[in-house]
């Protein structure tokens, strides 16, 4: 409950002082609301697809009404929670192997300041959170064999995204290990199942055929999800190309480095079946083209996280005692886990607070609830709660309605350069001020929002 508090007081305070983002709160703050007034079939300006075609989040449905009663102090408070939950199961599942208190609650403790852990909790909000305690959950009923809550935190967890059947398959394998054979087997047809649903079916209906979300994570393979397969079936090295680069060898370090200690730290065995969920998850993040999916500090490598403690813990099993010298390292490790990762994100996601967010509040007011709103990525989140949002790069190349209202802010350094490629901010502000095209209606400490009194057609990329 302290986490929580915590951790939803900074994040709620992050919200207030205009850092949170369009692409991530935005996006999710929107898909809530359109499922809420519109259904699940509702469609987000931001891509121009049904909000579920993303990256089939089920369990958004299963949000929406609790997000029109709650808002997003609810969102941000049931992700801290839904974090912190974690520490719990740690402790329980510590129990079942025979860990000692003491170490458990170390164990514990470093979870909860583990990086992707904590750089998830402090980024916006993602429906990514909610698959760490399910997934937590259906480890520890599958080891204290209560295979009723087990297929129900299961189904709810698959419900999450559609990376997550990745680590259901590995965890079918755990359990098939472990000679769970029955459950072993129906686990890894439920996932391999729910993946091709959501691969073959749901996300191919919703995008009318398109495949251009897979090439946008995955061009480096092929065009559609079933080439790609053969693909990697011919050539298996494929799966080898990400050891060549850096960010790679980065990527691994900040998840397995910590993890690494506490075995060592243990002195007890590092093999256990619960590498290969982990493993599955981190291979389909080094595989994809774009570096978010290798940013350890993100919701990309939330699903790994709960099997890479479960095999630090079974590292640990029977663990009783340890002496001065282990003692001492142990507790210095969440020291330098959190002095690291305050040294990698002091910066951009804390030192660029808007200098006039009093200026930015204002304009928001003056926005009607139900006009379409183009903002910047730094601003567009808190104009979610509508039909038509949109970032500048989502809008080039078309045409934008009269009675649009446009707001930047020209204090941000990367207010009139989007850092998109498929577009940038100066163009947007150079169509909707020409003369003629829009009226100015605030104009503050660098704020302005303007209102379209005429249609106007942007240019596409680079101006063609």
């Amino acid at each position: 409950m302290g986490y929580t508090a915590l951790l939803t007081t900074v994040t709620v305070f992050r919200y207030h002082v205009w850092l949170a983002t369009g692409w991530d709160m935005g996006f999710n703050l929107q898909a809530l609301w359109l499922l809420a007034h519109k259904g699940v079939l509702a469609v987000s300006t931001y891509t121009g697809h049904p909000v579920l075609a993303d990256a089939a989040s089920y369990i958004l449905v299963l949000l929406a009404p609790l997000y029109s009663v709650g808002g997003v102090g609810f969102l941000l408070l049931l992700q801290a929670f839904a974090l912190g939950l974690g520490y719990l199961f740690i402790r329980r599942i510590a129990e079942h192997f025979g860990v000692e208190a003491k170490w458990s609650h170390l164990v514990g403790v470093i979870y909860l300041i583990y990086p992707t852990v904590l750089g998830a909790n402090l980024f916006d909000f993602h429906p990514d959170v909610l698959a760490v305690p399910l997934l937590f959950a259906a480890i520890w009923a599958a080891l204290e064999k209560k295979w009723v809550w087990y297929g129900v935190v299961l189904i709810l967890a698959l419900s999450v995204k559609d990376t997550v059947p990745v680590a259901v398959m590995g965890f079918g394998v755990v359990l098939l290990v472990r000679r769970s054979w029955v459950a072993g087997v129906l686990t890894l047809l439920a996932g391999m199942g729910v993946l091709a649903l959501d691969l073959f079916v749901v996300i191919p209906h919703l995008l009318h055929g398109s495949t251009t979300q897979w090439l946008a994570y995955f061009g480096g393979l092929q065009s559609a999800p079933s080439v790609s397969l053969g693909q990697i079936w011919r050539d298996p090295l494929v799966l080898l190309h990400w050891v060549k680069e850096l960010r790679s060898w980065e990527y691994l370090a900040w998840l397995l480095g910590p993890v690494g200690v506490l075995i060592a730290l243990g002195r007890r065995q590092a093999l256990s079946a619960f590498w290969v969920p982990s493993l599955l998850l981190m291979e389909t993040n080094l595989l994809a083209s774009p570096g978010v999916m290798t940013d350890p500090l993100n919701e990309f490598s939330l699903m790994a996280v709960p099997f890479l403690f479960v095999v630090a813990l079974e590292a640990q099993r029977g663990l009783k005692r340890f002496g001065p010298a282990v003692r001492n390292a142990s507790l210095s490790l969440p020291v330098v886990l959190l002095l690291a990762f305050v040294w990698h994100v002091h910066g951009p996601d804390w030192s660029d607070r808007p200098p006039n967010s009093q200026a930015l509040a204002a304009a928001a007011v003056l926005i009607p609830r139900d006009a379409p709103v183009v903002a910047p990525n730094a601003l567009a989140a808190y104009f979610a709660d509508r039909p038509q949002v949109n970032v500048p790069s989502t809008v080039i190349g078309r045409t934008l309605s009269r009675g649009t209202y446009v707001i930047f802010d020209t204090a941000d350094p990367l207010s009139l350069v989007d850092p998109d490629p498929a577009g940038t901010d100066g163009e947007v502000h150079r169509a909707v001020s020409a003369v003629g095209i829009a009226r100015v209606v605030f104009s503050q400490d660098q704020v302005t929002v303007y209102r379209l009194v005429r249609r106007v057609k942007l240019p596409s990329p680079g101006g063609a």
